[in-house]
Formats: C-alpha cells, structure tokens, sequence
C-alpha cells in the first residue's frame, strides 16, 4: 500500500500557478468580452435613436420648412474635438432638438430633455442648457445630429451614426433656410433671412437670386421687378404668405413660391393639431387641415375644410387666460363677463347679446341655451371656427330668395337679400359635421376683432376707426386679378380678365374672397364687403336686428361699426358669416 502511494504523482505548486494564471486570462477575457458586447450595443441603442430621429425630423421638415428647435446649444468641444463637425456643411448653430413636437418617438437616450421641456428660453441660461449632456442636438445647415454625452466603446468615444473618416464633404441639398423654402429646381448658395438668402439656378449656375423680404402686405407689383401679367396674384398672394420672393441678381426677373393648396388627410376623431410653433388646437371629426404656408399656423389664422362640402374656416383663438372670474365651464356669466373685459375695445354698450323675436331663434330659452353652449365651448376648446368667407352663392339673387346653397368658399355671389331670421336659419342648416353652426354672437365678433389685432392682422386704429386699408368701400381703391364685380348692387357681374382697378369712389359688390388684400389673418371681407348680420340685439326697438363691419356703398366704415335694421330688412348690401363651436 505505500509502495502505490508513492507511485502516485501529486498536484505540483508549479502545476497549480500555471492552473491559476489560465483561469485570471480566460476570465479576463470574458471580462472583457462582456464589456465590448455591452459597449457595441450601447452604440447600437445610440444608433438607433439616430435613425429615428434622422426620419422624425425629416418628416417635420418637410412638413413645417422647419426644424423642431428652440434653444442653441454651443458646448459641442467635444464633437468637434472628435472630428465629426464639417466646416464645409455644419455652418449653422447647433439647437437641441425638441423631442416633444416629434410624435410617437421612443428613444433610450436623451432623458436630460426633461428637464428643460416645460421651460422658455428665458427660464433657462446658457450655462445650464450646456450642461445638459444626456441629449440630442442638430445642426440647424447640414441636419447632422448628435448625443452629447457619446458612449464609449474600448478608447473612442462615439457621438453620431458616422465616424470622422465618414464626415459628410457634400453640402446638403437643403430646401429651407430660417423657415424660407429653396423653390424647386434651384440650389442655397449661402446666407440667412436677415442677410439675404442667395440661390442659383440648378440647370444654370450662371442665374443667381437673393431673398427679398417683404413685411407688409402687397397690393401691387413691385415696379423694379418683370413678372407676367397673368401672374399677378399668384406672386402677391405668395409674398404675402412668405413674407418675401427672391429677386434675381442679374435682370429684373424674379422666382416666387407657388401657393400649392395641399390638406391633410381628414380627420376621423376630434383630435389636436400641433403647428410649427408649438401651438394647439382642436380640429373637429370630419374636417381636413391646410398645409398651406400661411394657413398652417394658429396664430396666422389656421384654415381647415369640411371634408364634406368643401366649406372653410378659420380659427379664431381665445387665450384661456384671460378668465380672471370664471372658474368652471358652467360659468356662463362669469366666461361672458371676461370675454367683454378682454374685448372690450370693440364692444358698444348699445348692443348686446340677448333675444328678440325675429332674430331667427325662436325663443328666449332657446337662446340662451344656445349661447351657454357656445361659451361653454370656446371656454373648453381655447376659442372657435369662423368662415373663412363671407356666405356665397353659386347663383345670384335680386329678390328675397333662400332656396340657393349656402357656402363658405372664395368666388361665391354674397348671399344676400334675406333677413336677419333667414340667415339664422340659413347658418343653423350649413353643414357643420358634429358642431354645432349659427350666426355669430357679438362677443364672437369683438373676439374675432381681438384675436385680429393681437396677432397682427390689423392695428387697433385700422380696425375701430377706419379701415379702408383691408376693406372694400366705396373710398377704397385696390386692384382684384380674379373673381368678379358687379357696378349695379349685384344684378349683374363681370369676370376680372387680367385686372380691374378698383378706382376712388366707386361701389363695387365683389364675390367673395376676391383678393387676398381684402382679408385678416386669412378672414376675408371682415372689414367690408357686405354687412353681416349677428345674433345682437341693439336699444332700438324699432330697430333690433344688428349688422356689423361695412358695406362697399358707405364711404367711412370700419370692421367694428354696429348699423340697426329692421326685423323684416332684407336689402343687397346685407349678407352673414357663420360660426363652429
């Protein structure tokens, strides 16, 4: 037995070392290979929300002629230090991307959003937006964008979806700089909305243009520039929505951008619409949302159509701040009592909405039903839908006639010839899809005149005093390229071929919608075209029925003017607008 033990070899201390210095390499090894395996998708995580940023943006892009960014963002050492920033294409300012204007978005980075989501530019310092690394930014030229913080894998830090060897030497085909659209088939060369955007020509370098800006409305053709005649409220309808046209640097031609009518698809539910400034409203079932420039916007007056008819309407926007009393949507006092207080420049206390018979509603009961359901919803919703048009005909009338269609669309004869009780029930019987539709009530107008002034469409002056300049009387002088106009109170109308002067002194009954000219943020003949008849009741008793705005007879009118007629008037220089709510 102990000759066999001895014969038995034994478990060496060398044998061991070696056993143990194998076993630290393989687990180092491991070690290491979970980190890179956790690294690599780490990156890969970082890569993705990339791409779906890259397909976000793009599509808002496209969308709005903007990127989704409010607050620049200049702590970018780090990304250029890696060699990630082309001289040649990152030209512009970096902005951290506003994820919550892109919609269904997930992402696994980029939490530090949050905290500054809810806050202005104004609530936050440079300093502290710097300090955010854990989120996204882009560069306002080239679109490229990149996570701050980067993730590590082995020595090299990653921040975008591409390496330095991979940096983009070709400048991107952008077709908007500072929200202004590069027309098809022309190229940026350089530059900015303020110093002048320069573009070339694609198919001919040689022809170069430089963006002109254009801050007031036009009437009329610039007399240094050569356009075709048959263009001409093409271009001034363009430059009046893009504030602007590009002039060519080499002759006096110049390229404007085509107002394309483009809509949304229609809306299947009550849903919310979200414009390029962050701004909401709520769009009703049935109805569909322009694209347009110049109408996509709520603070520019947001146009939607009837899916169904074809009728247009503009949002008109009523803060909810402005509820000093009111605290719960049955309010109905208090809401109509801050309504007055936050309108009260166009309100005359000669007027008020309240029930008489022959106002189209037959009852008191009834009325006030019908104005606590329109307060109640302008209190919820942030304000309410207007027609976009003075009400239109396919035909036109001489005499009292309410058998024709009533519509909310541009180069419709003006309804007219109906009294104040026709048109209520003209109004309660459009379609209106689930809404509810009616004349307007005086708080609606002086809210509209409101919302106008707050938002630019008009100075105060232009609105309650004269306002000649967006109105069609018979001191007013304009020239309409489209539509038709009638010098004998809507008997008979002409077709515009080229042009019509519209001269001093001269009345001239126009459909409806004729010229752009003639509108506030995208509400047209507002100030004058026809009266229209509202739901007020004025202190004459002989004379309750109340128009508002101005007719193209008078000679001193304005948008916010209150005339009396009769319960039986039903003359050619009266028509009505309609109300969604």
């Amino acid at each position: 037995m102990n000759n066999r033990f001895k014969n038995q070899k034994g478990v060496t201390l060398i044998t061991l070392m070696v056993t143990v210095v194998i076993l630290l390499i393989v687990s180092n090894i491991v070690i290491y290979s979970i980190k890179d395996n956790l690294g690599i998708e780490k990156l890969k995580y970082m890569q993705n929300d990339i791409e779906n940023l890259n397909d976000k943006v793009s599509a808002y892009y496209k969308q709005y002629g903007a990127l989704p960014i409010k607050i620049k963002y200049t702590n970018i050492t780090n990304i250029s230090n890696a060699g990630l920033i082309s001289d040649k294409i990152d030209k512009g300012d970096f902005y951290v991307l506003d994820l919550s204007a892109l919609e269904n978005l997930t992402l696994t980075y980029g939490e530090d959003y949050k905290k500054i989501v809810n806050k202005t530019t104004e609530e936050i310092t440079e300093e502290e937006i710097n300090n955010l690394k854990d989120i996204y930014i882009i560069n306002e030229t080239s679109h490229n964008i990149f996570y701050v913080k980067g993730v590590k894998l082995n020595d090299e830090v990653f921040y975008t979806n591409f390496t330095k060897e991979n940096v983009d030497k070709e400048q991107a085909d952008l077709r908007y700089i500072d929200n202004i659209k590069i027309p098809e088939g022309y190229l940026y060369i350089e530059g900015t909305k303020a110093s002048g955007i320069r573009i070339k020509n694609a198919s001919d370098e040689t022809k170069t243009y430089k963006w002109t800006e254009v801050n007031n409305k036009i009437t009329e053709i610039p007399s240094d520039i050569t356009i075709n005649t048959n263009e001409n409220e093409k271009f001034i309808n363009s430059v009046n929505a893009y504030n602007g046209y590009y002039k060519s640097e080499n002759d006096n031609s110049v390229v404007y951008l085509p107002l394309d009518e483009k809509w949304s698809e229609q809306y299947d539910k009550d849903s919310i619409y979200k414009d390029k400034n962050g701004d909401t409203v709520f769009i009703p079932k049935g109805f569909c949302v322009s694209k347009l420039e110049g109408e996509n916007q709520i603070s520019k007056g947001l146009v939607i159509k009837n899916s169904n008819t074809n009728d247009r309407y503009v949002w008109v926007e009523v803060p909810k701040t402005i509820y000093e009393t009111a605290q719960s949507e049955t309010d109905y006092e208090k809401i109509e009592k801050d309504m007055i207080n936050y309108a009260i420049d166009y309100r005359d206390d000669n007027y008020t909405d309240s029930w008489y018979d022959g106002c189209g509603i037959s009852s008191d009961t009834e009325y006030n039903d019908l104005k606590n359901k329109m307060l109640k919803s302008v209190y919820n919703k942030g304000g309410f839908w207007i027609s976009q048009y003075e009400i239109g005909s396919d035909t036109v009338a001489t005499s009292n006639n309410t058998t024709r269609k009533a519509t909310s669309q541009e180069d419709r004869y003006p309804y007219n010839h109906i009294t104040c009780n026709q048109a209520q029930s003209l109004a309660t019987n459009m379609d209106s899809q689930e809404l509810t539709s009616s004349l307007l009530f005086g708080i609606q107008w002086n809210l509209t005149l409101r919302f106008i002034e707050e938002n630019g469409g008009a100075i105060k002056s232009h609105i309650t005093t004269n306002s000649e300049s967006w109105g069609n009387y018979q001191n007013s002088k304009f020239n309409i390229y489209r539509g038709k106009y009638s010098t004998d109170n809507g008997t008979n109308y002409t077709g515009v071929t080229e042009k019509y002067e519209k001269i001093n002194s001269s009345n001239i009954l126009m459909t409806t919608g004729n010229t752009k000219r003639n509108s506030a943020l995208n509400i047209y003949d507002l100030a004058g075209n026809l009266y229209e008849f509202t739901l007020e009741k004025s202190n004459d008793s002989s004379n309750p029925c109340v128009v508002r705005g101005g007719d193209f007879r008078s000679a001193e009118n304005n948008a916010n003017s209150n005339h009396n007629e009769t319960i039986t008037a039903e003359y050619y220089y009266c028509g009505f607008r309609t109300c969604l709510y």
